[in-house]
């Protein structure tokens, strides 16, 4: 047999959960909304461009410069290698007019090394 008060509860605590799942409706974003994360990451390129254009112990060289996956200036560990998937999803996010010659450089490095 059903207890009714378990099934009262649960009922009332799927209905809970629906209304903290529900995503309330927001205004869509502008071009301003977005603009302090977009100057935050043009800015944070600089820190992942690296340049070595001879071969260096393990390190290939190649002949333009080209963005590493990370940069933590605490780490005791720094990001000196150019690795082909960070490299096109970079290179997927940098694709406009700013950053056409670093862009171009990744894929001719890329074509290089081939």
């Amino acid at each position: 047999m059903l207890d009714k008060d378990i099934f009262g509860k649960a009922i009332l605590s799927a209905e809970q959960a629906a209304r903290w799942l529900t995503i309330p409706k927001q205004p869509p974003l502008t071009a301003g909304d977005v603009q302090p994360a977009r100057d935050y990451i043009a800015g944070y390129w600089q820190k992942l461009t690296r340049f070595h254009p001879d071969d260096d112990e393990s390190l290939l060289g190649v002949p333009r410069p080209y963005l590493v996956p990370s940069y933590d200036e605490t780490a005791s560990f720094d990001y000196n290698e150019m690795y082909y998937w960070d490299s096109y999803f970079m290179v997927q996010g940098m694709l406009d007019a700013d950053n056409r010659e670093l862009t171009t450089g990744i894929l001719e490095n890329l074509l290089y090394l081939f």
